[in-house]
């Protein structure tokens, strides 16, 4: 994602997973793609960063996605985005409705092949 964003014109990116190995990837494709100047890679979870950003993506199950709401929204700066995808349709108002009990408004959803993206 974090590469995709840079692609699409984003100047800099901070990419977190809580998984080392995708860390290390991420550090990787980074450097294939020369651009380790404009991405930052974390290893660990939202709380492990301080800031609020313009635009903050989730690409994670959907009770991850729902246990996150609190820390997640609170990395959205005034009048951002939050974009999460990889969530189930079955699941996609429950997930709406974590996100709606922070204080988070649905800006947009769509739902392909039965998965849905939620703007926030």
């Amino acid at each position: 994602l974090a590469l995709a964003a840079l692609a699409f014109g984003v100047a800099h990116v901070t990419a977190i997973d809580i998984d080392a190995e995708a860390v290390r990837a991420a550090g990787e494709n980074a450097r294939l793609n020369d651009v380790t100047t404009r991405m930052r890679v974390v290893h660990g979870g939202p709380d492990a960063l301080e800031g609020r950003w313009a635009l903050v993506v989730a690409n994670i199950l959907a009770a991850p996605l729902i246990e996150m709401a609190p820390v997640l929204a609170s990395r959205v700066a005034h009048a951002g985005r939050l974009v999460l995808s990889g969530i189930p349709a079955a699941l996609q108002g429950e997930v709406e409705h974590a996100y709606r009990r922070v204080g988070m408004h649905v800006f947009e959803a769509r739902t392909r092949a039965g998965w849905s993206a939620i703007v926030l």
